[in-house]
């Protein structure tokens, strides 16, 4: 048996800068050949007599119990047949041949890329005569030396999954395919990363209807690409010894997608969570008068339906026996409060007041600090003198300082750590995700899938820095994310030794990030439009304030939140720091530098009191017009 060389061309869209040039690469790619090996689902085995000898041009049937769809072959010269690209399910195959019984082997099961095999023996008589054989109900693989396991339609149908996002989700999710992964031995950690086989993190390959589907980044994560829960029929997961036709992925992920049978059929489900049906818990929190905590605030709604059937327009066209179709959609909408806390300065530290440092065991002075020039109206003490009463007077705040203090939550729960919850409020997330399959077949040799599905996802994260203000002080993420997918593959069984098959995917992921709070302007940042993450370090003491700002070093975050598609993303890291050296020292900013007081009071009014004397610097990389450097 010979067979063409797989083809199939994968394109994936990302949305990123600095992917760009791996981009054009790509695009080159696709007027290129690709040479990548399809799996397919078939049925093969030999004929022969009772003698032994093989049969040549034995006529082979595979008829689908479900679709009815009839698939034929003929036996070669080696007695040998192949039916390939078959949906995974049912199958009944009747042999025949001139002058020998017809054999009939009845509940054949296909799984998701395996070969299964059903050899004939036939007995010399009339074809009228008909001998049934059931088939087995456990198939050995045995055309490839791969090890793995499948996971059927009863299970992908009947076993719970978990709503909300599994092991190691990046953002609640409705049903995830990519869970059932976890039930075949050899595969750890979570949706995020996760190995198979002892492989390394971001290095399975995944393949949708037997095309591999390449992602532009964290190859083998899916929360983003993947399909709806019940578009998906199939799954198989393969650990070692896969055949070459894989390519180098450690372990792959292999999906197919559901059709449509030759009856319309269909379902609908609706998963309800809320907060009315829950209980506290065994071990529930007190509040401070010693009352029980209520249950925890969260209102999920998973909901959708899937139906599938042939394709039949009255008076037009009738695809029974031939084509069909399978829709699938699903809605996931989860509303959650956000319970963090936060650790702020008291009410009078904010307005300046540090008297309360002054009866601690140790008392802590405040001083001027060296170079200070005083905003008009304030009557400052000279450089290196004690502010008197450990008092910052108002007049001596900038107007920058006092918009930012005004934000300053007052603190709500005891103690000088954690002593303000979150003002965020609820967290929502809003996901819709629909696809499409359609099954035909051109003729008894020729078959035509094609799958589409698209997924858009819309997520708030909390919190950066762990700060949970409502305000700009916030580190809240506004995630939309995109992922679509165009699958199609073509088989034609040219001969009973030639066979060819083609298939084109189609990979799209936009995963963006946007600060939640834009238009926020600093004078010390040029042309800022997002508070800079401002930090508060107490040279080792206790309760320092929680950071202010978005994004840690080095994240990606998007400055403003694009009018179209074409913009792009920044990488930010925008930092204030401020920083308690022992021993009194003069700022390092020049007090003459415009907008620089903002910055010196704020940081000087919160933290650097405690203290003789403190220290700052603020540097801001990757600006949106792309300036790199630091304020002296």
């Amino acid at each position: 048996m010979h067979f063409i060389r797989f083809l199939s061309c994968t394109r994936t869209l990302w949305h990123s800068r600095t992917a760009r040039l791996a981009l054009i690469l790509l695009f080159s790619s696709l007027f290129t050949v690709c040479s990548l090996a399809q799996t397919l689902s078939s049925i093969t085995g030999t004929v022969s007599d009772a003698s032994g000898a093989m049969i040549q041009g034995a006529t082979v049937t595979a008829e689908n119990t479900a679709t009815h769809v009839v698939s034929k072959t003929v036996s070669n010269s080696a007695g040998s047949y192949v039916i390939t690209d078959l949906l995974p399910g049912s199958y009944n195959v009747t042999i025949e041949k001139s002058g020998f019984q017809k054999d009939v082997i009845t509940q054949i099961n296909v799984d998701l890329s395996t070969g299964t095999r059903a050899d004939a023996r036939l007995n010399t008589g009339s074809v009228s005569e008909t001998v049934e054989v059931a088939a087995s109900d456990v198939a050995l693989e045995t055309t490839q030396p791969q090890l793995g396991t499948v996971i059927e339609s009863k299970i992908t149908e009947e076993i719970p999954i978990l709503i909300g996002g599994g092991p190691g989700n990046q953002g609640p999710h409705d049903r995830q395919i990519d869970d059932y992964l976890f039930l075949a031995p050899g595969v750890t950690g979570g949706e995020w990363s996760h190995r198979i086989n002892g492989g390394t993190d971001f290095a399975n390959t995944v393949m949708f209807n037997g095309v591999v589907a390449v992602q532009a980044e964290t190859q083998g994560y899916q929360s983003n690409i993947n399909p709806p829960f019940e578009m998906v029929n199939e799954v198989q997961v393969l650990t070692n010894s896969f055949s070459a036709q894989y390519g180098l992925g450690q372990g792959v992920a292999s999906y197919q997608f559901a059709s449509g049978t030759d009856t319309l059929h269909g379902d609908g489900f609706e998963v309800l969570r809320n907060t009315m049906f829950d209980a506290a818990g065994a071990n529930p929190g007190f509040n401070a008068d010693g009352i029980k905590d209520a249950a925890p605030s969260i209102h999920e709604h998973n909901f959708g339906f899937s139906v599938g059937g042939p394709v039949v327009l009255p008076k037009l066209y009738d695809g029974r026996k031939k084509t069909f179709f399978h829709v699938s959609s699903d809605w996931f909408r989860l509303d959650q409060k956000d319970t963090g806390t936060m650790t702020v300065p008291s009410v009078a530290e904010v307005n300046g007041d540090f008297s309360s440092l002054l009866t601690q065991t140790n008392p802590q002075t405040i001083f001027v600090p060296q170079g200070f020039v005083a905003p008009t109206g304030c009557a400052a003490p000279a450089p290196g003198q004690q502010w008197p009463g450990n008092v910052i007077p108002k007049a001596c705040f900038s107007a920058t300082s006092a918009s930012l203090l005004s934000l300053v939550p007052a603190p709500s729960l005891p103690g000088l750590s954690n002593n303000v919850s979150s003002s965020i409020g609820t967290l929502p997330t809003r996901q819709s995700n629909w696809g499409l399959s359609v099954d035909h077949n051109l003729t008894e040799s020729q078959k035509l899938h094609v799958s589409f599905w698209r997924d858009k996802y819309a997520y708030t994260f909390c919190c950066s820095n762990n700060a949970h203000f409502g305000n700009a002080l916030g580190g809240s993420t506004n995630e939309p994310r995109l992922g679509t997918g165009l699958f199609v593959t073509y088989s034609n069984v040219l001969s009973p030794n030639l066979v060819m098959s083609a298939g084109f995917g189609g990979m799209g992921e936009i995963n963006d990030g946007f600060n939640a709070h834009t238009g926020v302007s600093l004078g010390s940042v040029a042309d800022g439009t997002v508070l800079p993450t401002i930090s508060f370090n107490q040279n080792g003491l206790p309760n320092a304030p929680t950071t202010w700002g978005n994004s840690t070093a080095g994240s990606t975050i998007q400055l403003q939140q694009p009018h179209n598609r074409r913009s792009q993303q920044h990488r930010v890291d925008r930092k204030c720091f401020c920083q308690l050296p022992p021993g009194r020292r003069g700022l390092k900013l020049p007090a003459s530098h415009p907008g620089k007081q903002a910055s010196q009071l704020l940081c000087r009014l919160l933290h650097s009191g405690r203290h003789q004397g403190h220290s700052e610097t603020h540097s801001e990389r990757g600006s949106p017009l792309g300036r790199h450097g630091s304020i002296p």
